[in-house]
Order: structure tokens, then sequence, then C-alpha cells
């Protein structure tokens, strides 16, 4: 029961990435394809974090580092469309061990301006990006409900959320029959490694 609730205070935090999606897609209208943070200031985000807009992520766990004392870290929510590795590979880049410490799937909010920038993005980058079918919300919640959780909850529903995926491209054309699409959510716990 913590985790759900967790998780749902964490859908607040995860809008993050959601507001960055939707402020490079007004960049990109505009014809600036940089990376910008609050007040227009840019930062430099190694690729691919950039282009799966993950900046602000980069920004807050490469900042939070040098706070922390080793074996210290930060939790992060991040809406999990971009390939998991990805999320992990954030981590390891601003000097953290990254550990799924929960998993989710929950129905996109306002899709109809949040999933096109990853629909743009992928046509784009190249870059996969993932969806899935409501139903995908159920299977989660049942293998939860069996007592898994983290990573074995992941691992568990792996080949289930597979058979429910679609791209960026193919939840954009869903969004715009009016279906609903639904987004994996990770609660990943980075804990401070060594020097960077």
């Amino acid at each position: 029961m913590a985790t759900a609730t967790t998780l749902a205070d964490a859908n607040e935090d995860q809008q993050v990435g959601d507001v960055e999606a939707l402020a490079q897609r007004r960049e990109r209208a505009e014809g600036d394809r940089q990376p910008r943070l609050r007040g227009g200031r840019r930062d430099d985000v190694p690729a691919p974090f950039g282009a799966y807009r993950l900046a602000l992520h980069h920004r807050c766990l490469r900042d939070a580092r040098p706070r922390l004392h080793d074996g210290g870290g930060v939790l992060t929510a991040i809406g999990g469309r971009m390939p998991h590795a990805v999320a992990f590979d954030l981590h390891r880049s601003c000097g953290y061990r990254p550990h799924l410490v929960a998993f989710d799937v929950k129905r996109q909010v306002e899709p109809d301006l949040v999933v096109p920038p990853y629909a743009d993005a992928e046509a784009e980058h190249g870059l996969p990006f993932t969806y899935y079918a409501p139903e995908a919300i159920a299977v989660v919640a049942a293998a939860r409900d069996a007592g898994l959780d983290g990573q074995p909850l992941a691992d568990a529903v792996a080949p289930d959320l597979d058979a429910l995926a679609m791209s960026a491209r193919e939840a954009a054309g869903r969004v715009a029959r009016g279906r609903a699409v639904a987004h994996s959510v990770l609660m990943i716990f980075g804990e401070r490694a060594g020097s960077a």
C-alpha cells in the first residue's frame, strides 16, 4: 500500500518530464532544437538524454550529487516511455548506482498535449518510446497484489506488457481517435557512488 501512495504522490513530480516535453515541442516549432531549462538557460546534457526528454532529470541528479555523502541518494520518478535502460544509464552517468524500487503503469494525463512531442522525437531522432494500451494498468496491479514490486515486478510483467506495447507514433494515432494510452513509471533510487 505504501508503494501505491508513493507512486500516486510521485505523479505530480513526474509531470516535470511532461512539462519539459511540451516546452521542447514549443521550441522546435520556433526553430530552437537545444534543450533549455527554467529561465531559458541552456544546459549540456549528454546524448541521448536530451533527446529522450530527460534534461531536467539529468540536471537534478547532477546538481544533487555534491550534496550527498557516499551511500546517500536521490529518489526519482520517471515516466518510463523510454527504454528503461536509458533511465538507469542516466543515473550512472551522474555518478549513481540505480535501483528500481517501484514500478507502475498509469494512464497518460493530457494525452493530446503530451504524446505528440514523444512521437515527434521518435521520428526526428529515431529513438524508441513505449506506450501501452490501458489494460496494462490492471496487469501490473495484479502482479503487485501478488506481492511483487520494483525490479521483480517489472521483470514479471514484461512479457504481458510487450503484448500491449505501442510506439509513440501509434499512441499519437490512438489519442487522435479519442482512445486512452498508458505509460510506465519508474521509481529509481540513485545511490551516490564514489567519485564520478
